[in-house]
């Protein structure tokens, strides 16, 4: 058994004075040998920087191979981690990887003859739909997709059907103990994933909406859907989870953070309606329109990568005006484009990190 969490593979690319290192580290104590002003702190500095839970470093041109900042350092670690910490008891589409001796490896599916945890890992590969313009309606991925939503609503409906406990937590965690785990937090982590994992589907425009809004956002949160009090609850505890990652960017820049980010400005809109439609979502589209306006500008500048995942086709970013546009294409009885901006602060001077979202 694992008794402490090490590192398997740590790849880094145009960090520092290293254009590119690759590393197998044994378990137990490594040592790194070498001269003067070869890289061994380099190699250390990578790692507290990829691992540090809040780092506020400010990168600067030196950070960077040959101090040109035009292409970005990649810093990258393939972690195993003891069983006590229970992260293999997640219930997520990307755990438990299994370690090949040079890599890590997606974990088998039900056409691998292993049926354990084929809900979790139904959708994982949605990603494989992204930039797909003649994707089929009947194709295997979006019919299993259906197939986790459906399971969703089944389960939702049962929960209505046995009423919803007086005492139930609404919160996912306890702030002074250990996690409160109910059924209403299973389903709605199963839904966060299954966002995350639509989230990869951002091109182009007409399919990244279907498969966002119209397969997942919409049959979830629109048109009425889970709108008894067991759904109510779900759903708070899957904008819970949502708004939680976005705040989570505040702390480091993240493509996890920004692809949720992308997902909500997506299905909500960069303006917040007056009517009823949707209203439930209403506060976390606020927060996250909030999180963008104050923080985009800084993003872009800091992490422009991570910034371009915040927006899926059709969305694009103008720094001379410093908004982010929406363009709803002519179609239909559309004879123009349509547009729609969200203005954005600037960059707040001396920062450090993303401005937290008031």
């Amino acid at each position: 058994m694992l008794a402490a969490a090490h590192i398997r593979k740590l790849t880094i690319r145009r960090f520092r004075g290293l254009e590119k290192f690759d590393w197998l580290p044994t378990a137990g104590i490594n040592i790194i040998l070498g001269g003067g002003d070869v890289g061994k702190t380099t190699v250390l500095e990578a790692i507290a920087l990829l691992l540090s839970p809040s780092n506020a470093a400010v990168v600067s041109e030196s950070d960077y191979w040959l101090r040109d900042s035009s292409k970005e350092f990649e810093i990258e670690a393939v972690m195993a981690l003891p069983d006590s910490i229970g992260v293999s008891t997640q219930h997520t589409f990307s755990w438990p990887w299994a370690w090949s001796g040079e890599d890590a490896i997606a974990p088998p599916t039900a056409d691998d003859g292993d049926d354990k945890g084929y809900l979790e890992h139904a959708v994982f590969d949605l990603y494989k739909l992204d930039g797909v313009a003649n994707s089929s309606w009947d194709d295997d991925i979006q019919a299993r997709l259906r197939v986790v939503v459906k399971f969703v609503k089944d389960a939702v409906k049962i929960l209505e059907s046995k009423g919803v406990p007086d005492e139930l937590p609404l919160r996912i965690r306890d702030r002074h103990g250990p996690m409160l785990e109910t059924i209403y937090d299973h389903i709605a982590g199963l839904i966060f994933e299954v966002i995350f994992a639509a989230s990869a589907v951002t091109k182009p425009y007409d399919h990244c909406w279907w498969i966002q809004h119209n397969s997942v956002w919409g049959e979830l949160f629109n048109f009425h859907s889970l709108s008894g009090d067991a759904g109510k609850v779900v759903k708070f505890k899957v904008r819970r989870l949502l708004y939680d990652e976005v705040a989570r960017m505040n702390d480091f820049a993240n493509f996890k953070g920004a692809k949720i980010i992308g997902f909500c400005l997506n299905v909500m809109g960069l303006t917040v309606r007056t009517d009823n439609y949707d209203k439930d979502s209403r506060a976390l589209q606020k927060a996250v329109l909030r999180w963008t306006r104050k923080n985009y500008v800084w993003l872009h500048e800091q992490a422009p990568r991570v910034a371009g995942a915040c927006l899926v086709d059709g969305m694009s970013y103008d720094p001379e005006n410093r908004r982010l546009v929406k363009t709803y294409p002519a179609v239909g009885l559309r004879r123009e484009p349509h547009y729609v901006y969200l203005d954005l602060d600037p960059a707040p001077e001396n920062a450090v990190g993303p401005t937290a979202a008031a």
